[in-house]
């Protein structure tokens, strides 16, 4: 039976311009004009529920003391939320194979991390794309077919992401930024507005 639950985005202004939120499983691409931006949004994103925090272009260290800045108990998982964090050193990519079993392993150690809890919640962020949208159409076909396995339940993956965030740059002139929207589900154009923020859904 397909599960056609909406879950929350976590940012109430998006949550109702989504109509109560996302389906689940979906994959979103996150489009932001400024990095800072995007920051903004995947941290209340990652808050929501527990979350594996996929960083390409930024260190691990960074990420959990920006996390930590706004939440102190954000960095650490159990069953109420918490953030994990892992960083992929792109400059050791080989190939796009290489890519995929970095992010496998990541999701692999997330999952033993939760294996205590079932049938858990979860999300996970990638931030950003841009920088594997640089290695061309094979390294974001490679990173999407490692997430998009990921969702579905098998016989040894007891829990399943809910929902992922693949936050991409405005300006990218990558090639492969075609194909990153092409393979989400759903692609969501965030900007700021005088009142706060405004989303174009394509």
């Amino acid at each position: 039976m397909t599960d056609t639950r909406k879950l929350k985005v976590g940012i109430d202004q998006i949550d109702r311009d989504l109509d109560g939120g996302l389906p689940n499983g979906t994959i979103s691409t996150l489009i932001t004009p400024t990095d800072s931006q995007g920051e903004l949004l995947l941290d209340k994103f990652a808050f929501q529920r527990p979350t594996l925090y996929l960083t390409t272009n930024q260190s691990e260290h960074i990420i959990k003391r920006r996390l930590k800045r706004l939440n102190n108990d954000a960095v650490g998982l159990d069953s109420n939320g918490g953030v994990m964090v892992v960083g992929i050193d792109m400059t050791d990519i080989e190939s796009e194979d290489t890519i995929e079993s970095e992010v496998k392993r990541a999701i692999t150690d997330f999952r033993n991390e939760l294996a205590q809890y079932q049938d858990i919640e979860y999300n996970m962020v990638v931030d950003s794309i841009d920088i594997v949208e640089s290695f061309g159409n094979q390294a974001v076909k490679s990173l999407f077919r490692v997430i998009q396995r990921s969702i579905y339940r098998g016989e040894d993956t007891p829990i399943e992401p809910k929902l992922i965030f693949i936050h991409a740059g405005a300006n990218s002139e990558h090639k492969a930024r075609q194909l990153t929207l092409n393979l989400s589900d759903a692609v969501l154009r965030l900007f700021r507005a005088r009142d706060g923020i405004e989303m174009e859904q394509y």
